[in-house]
This record gives structure tokens, C-alpha cells and sequence, in this order.
């Protein structure tokens, strides 16, 4: 009789079991052409090209007979930062069935994005050669010369960190955020980035404790200036508006200013419009300050390689113009506002 309960046990035991199943991940590129861009963001030769430079570092040192591919883990990727979705989602649609594997993609990918591509995609013009040509483009907006670039500083928005210092993270706008600094050329490519600052933080704090100020009060850049809004100083290499305007001249200088300062606030909006995990419209980013600057950065390069692959922009892009900081300089800078006058005298009198 116990042979037989046994039995019956393990009769049961096996009609219960489940097979295991093994989803059938879809080749990315097995997709019709509109399709991968409306869901990757790039056309069909540059994804390849992605795939060949970076597939062989996203590998998984694994023995494993299933392992996620390097190219359905680029795919997640791509598609996370295009989307924004959640990752169990993006999971599902490339053949992956939990979540965390999807969070262990994008954050491996996006390691060997950075790790790859940072030094070579996003840098600052360093000969007369670069320098001129950016000046020159900078001019073709509105006639402001010895531009190098237009620099703001937008936010990102993250759950509220765990910790004692979680306040530091609330911005003006009452939200938690990460706080992110970069410069762009008159293309909007973005040619430095400073992400590692909390929503709190001040823009002319960023910009002061940055390497592209020592460079530029260092006299390693050349002759060439930054544009910033309100929130930033007056500095011999950073021109900013004027708040009393008093002559027509200035007022001409400070209409220029606006219109040519302009292409960093639409270089934000098209990051954010062309991959939505940085739209705080699409919710906030579920991750660690830590993580939230790498998936920032992460995207920086991508929309320099959209930039450089000259993709179209994926719809109208809306310029969002965040109202400036107040700054208050306990010292003028006397030697910043001669060579400010001088510019107004000389080039919008």
C-alpha cells in the first residue's frame, strides 16, 4: 500500500511539473524600416553600426545556453531610452521575461556606451581649426560673434533618494531631480557635460567648480566665449544678458544673445524628445542618483551620434525655457563688463 502511495506521488509529481519554455527573442533588425527607427531611434545602418562596435563588449562571459544576446541587449537598451517605458515591457516585446534582466541590460550597455564612446563624442573644440568653425556657425544665428557655446543646465527627475540628505534633491520646482550641466554648439551637439550635482544646486556653483571654467579662466581655450541666461556670472569668457537695458545697442545685444543662446534649451528639449526616459512626462526615473547620471550621459552620446548620423528629428521640438536662478555677485567683475561693453560698441552699435 505504500508502494502504491509512492507511486501516485510521483505520478502527480510529474503531471504537475512544467516544461520549461524558452521565448523566442526577435532579431531587432528583423523589422521594417519605419519601425525600427519609430522604436529605436536610428535608422537600420547605424544600428548596425552600433552592433558591430559595441555587441563584442556587451558579450556575457557565460556558459550558459541562453544567455541574452549582445544584440538584444543593445535593443533593450535603445528601447528603454527611446520609450522611457517600463522595463518588464520592453522585456516582453525582445524575448526577455523578467524585469531585473531588463534592468541588468541597460545598465551593462549603457557602462560600455559610456566606457566606448565618451571621449570621442562628446568633447569640446580644442584647435583654432574647431574653434573657428564653431564661431563661425555660432555667428550664422544672429550675427554673435566668437561663440563657442551655449551652456544651461536642465533637470532630470528620480525618486526621492533614500538617506539623510534626501532634501538636497528638491529642486524650485518642488520636485526631486538631478541637476545637469552641458554645453552645445550652434548643431546642437553637446560638447561637455557636468552630471553629478543634486536638483538643489545652483547653476553658477556647477559651472565654478567645473574643468571647463579653469580651462577657459586658464586661457587654454583660445579668444571665444560661452552664453548663459541670468543664472550665471559675467565673465570675461562668458557673456550673459544685460537685466537694464538702456540703449538701443544693448537692447540689439541682448535680443542676439537670446536667439543664439536659444539652440542649448531646443538641444534639451530634443534629447528629451527623441529619448523619453529623460522626460519627466513619461514619470521619474525609478534609479539611484548614481545610475540616473550614467543613463544621462549614456543618452548625451547617443543624441550626438543622431546628431552626427544627421537623423531627423522625430517631431516639432518644443523649447522649454526654465526661468533662470537669480544671481547676485557681491563684486563686479569690472574687467568682464569692459569686454562686454566693448563687444556692444563694436558689433550692435
Amino acid at each position: 500500500m505504500a508502494a502504491f502511495a509512492a507511486a501516485a506521488e510521483i505520478v502527480q509529481r510529474r503531471a504537475i511539473r512544467r516544461e520549461r519554455v524558452f521565448r523566442d527573442r526577435q532579431d531587432p533588425f528583423d523589422l521594417p524600416d519605419h519601425t525600427l527607427f519609430n522604436r529605436y531611434r536610428f535608422p537600420r545602418h547605424a544600428l548596425l553600426d552600433l552592433a558591430n562596435e559595441l555587441c563584442p563588449l556587451i558579450e556575457l562571459p557565460t556558459r550558459r545556453s541562453m544567455a541574452t544576446p549582445a544584440v538584444t541587449q543593445l535593443a533593450v537598451t535603445l528601447s528603454l531610452l527611446a520609450s522611457g517605458s517600463f522595463q518588464w515591457g520592453m522585456g516582453e516585446l525582445h524575448g526577455i521575461s523578467q524585469a531585473h534582466t531588463a534592468c541588468r541590460c541597460l545598465h551593462r550597455v549603457v557602462s560600455v556606451i559610456i566606457g566606448e564612446k565618451l571621449r570621442t563624442t562628446i568633447k569640446f573644440p580644442q584647435t583654432q581649426t574647431e574653434r573657428t568653425k564653431v564661431m563661425h556657425e555660432f555667428s550664422q544665428i544672429s550675427g554673435f560673434p566668437r561663440v563657442l557655446g551655449a551652456i544651461d543646465c536642465t533637470h532630470i527627475a528620480i525618486r526621492a533618494p533614500a538617506g539623510d540628505m534626501e532634501y538636497v534633491y528638491i529642486n524650485r520646482k518642488n520636485y526631486h531631480s538631478m541637476k545637469v550641466q552641458a554645453i552645445c554648439d550652434a548643431n546642437m551637439t553637446i560638447t561637455d557635460v557636468v552630471a553629478r550635482y543634486p536638483g538643489s544646486t545652483h547653476d553658477s556653483f556647477i559651472l565654478a567648480n567645473s574643468k571647463i571654467a579653469r580651462k577657459f579662466s586658464d586661457g587654454e581655450l583660445g579668444e571665444g566665449w560661452l552664453l548663459g541666461d541670468s543664472g550665471y556670472p559675467l565673465k570675461s569668457w562668458l557673456m550673459v544678458p544685460l537685466k537694464n537695458v538702456q540703449t538701443a545697442a544693448e537692447e540689439r545685444y541682448n535680443r542676439a544673445h537670446s536667439r543664439t543662446r536659444s539652440i542649448v534649451e531646443r538641444c534639451f528639449g530634443l534629447m528629451k524628445l527623441r529619448f523619453r526616459i529623460l522626460d519627466k512626462s513619461g514619470g521619474i526615473l525609478l534609479y539611484t542618483p548614481e545610475r540616473t547620471i550614467k543613463i544621462f550621459t549614456a543618452v548625451a552620446i547617443m543624441h550626438n551620434l543622431a546628431i552626427a548620423y544627421r537623423l531627423p528629428e522625430v517631431a516639432e521640438v518644443e523649447v522649454q525655457n526654465e526661468e533662470a536662478a537669480e544671481f547676485i555677485d557681491p563684486e563686479i567683475d569690472v574687467a568682464a563688463a569692459n569686454v562686454r561693453r566693448q563687444l556692444i560698441r563694436v558689433c550692435f552699435t
